[in-house]
């Protein structure tokens, strides 16, 4: 007798568990924006979401390229540094600030390094620096060491020209 009320009880719970179990099976199938690698003109993530993220040398090519040949200036998106990385190369071209011609490719957006190590070993004339020119742009969590030389004016570690409201926050050089 026992076990039948064991068992009658056991079975009343059987739709529970069984409700249980699909919802926990459905909440496993919802699928989830997983960050794209590397940075190109389509690499962002989810519907609408305007996130980069950079984790190697190449990608900063990649994203130091579309600023610099005027194919995206990043203006209401977020740029992720992902990973410590070293590079030489500019993200934007210079400006003739003797002329206070602001014509040259800016970087727009938001860099955000999350505390990741951007190495610098830039050459360049004027405005060489990883950001030879911002516009309204925002930088933070970052740290910046390396070298950078320049031949005229506005050689800087992190922006050599800044136009409008530039933001610096939590940046250790």
């Amino acid at each position: 007798m026992k076990i039948k009320r064991r068992y009658r009880k056991v079975k009343k719970q059987y739709p529970k568990i069984i409700l249980t179990m699909t919802l926990i099976l459905a909440i496993l199938l919802i699928p989830f924006n997983i960050p794209a690698t590397g940075v190109s003109a389509g690499a962002s993530v989810g519907a609408g979401d305007q996130s980069y993220y950079i984790h190697s040398a190449s990608d900063w090519d990649t994203f130091a390229g579309n600023v610099s040949n005027g194919t995206d200036d990043y203006e209401g998106k977020t740029v992720f540094l992902d990973e410590d990385i070293e590079v030489s190369a500019m993200a934007g071209t210079h400006i003739n600030v003797s002329n206070f011609d602001y014509s040259g490719n800016a970087f727009k957006g938001t860099f955000n390094g999350q505390g990741h190590t951007l190495t610098v070993n830039i050459s360049g004339s004027r405005c060489a620096a990883p950001f030879p020119n911002a516009d309204g742009a925002v930088f933070k969590n970052l740290r910046v060491k390396g070298s950078v030389t320049g031949s005229s004016a506005h050689a800087s570690g992190l922006v050599g020209s800044a136009k409008g409201t530039v933001i610096f926050q939590n940046i250790v050089t």
